[in-house]
């Protein structure tokens, strides 16, 4: 149960370890982990505060936070079922993954106004 796979554990595995990683056909490098980190924590933090929940809380504990805990310690801190946590992990790596699609959409050269790829 404490192997954690998906998007956000390799990005945190690579920023810890100094490295870069592959994420989406995007070069993630230490500053753009830690940019996704930052934005995703912020969404959930604005999402708490509209519907009640600890799930900023439970992202910290999961993915910024430098010491690594168990999935069934951090269920039990936020009094939440392991099963409920793996939802959550999911969902926490789907919306990374959005964000970093967005991302390379917002980059890419095409214009938006012809839909032509511009060349670089």
């Amino acid at each position: 149960m404490n192997a954690r796979k998906g998007i956000l554990e390799s990005m945190k595995t690579a920023k810890t370890n100094g490295e870069e990683v592959f994420i989406c056909d995007v070069r993630m490098t230490a500053s753009k982990i830690d940019t996704v980190l930052q934005m995703s924590e912020l969404y959930y933090k604005m999402y708490d505060l509209e519907n009640h929940t600890v799930h900023a809380l439970i992202f910290e504990a999961l993915y910024i936070a430098s010491e690594e805990e168990s999935y069934e310690r951090i269920a039990e801190r936020y009094f939440i079922d392991c099963s409920t946590l793996k939802r959550y992990v999911k969902r926490y790596n789907r919306f990374a993954e959005r964000y970093i699609n967005a991302q390379k959409c917002a980059n890419c050269p095409f214009d938006t106004s012809t839909g032509v790829l511009q060349s670089i």
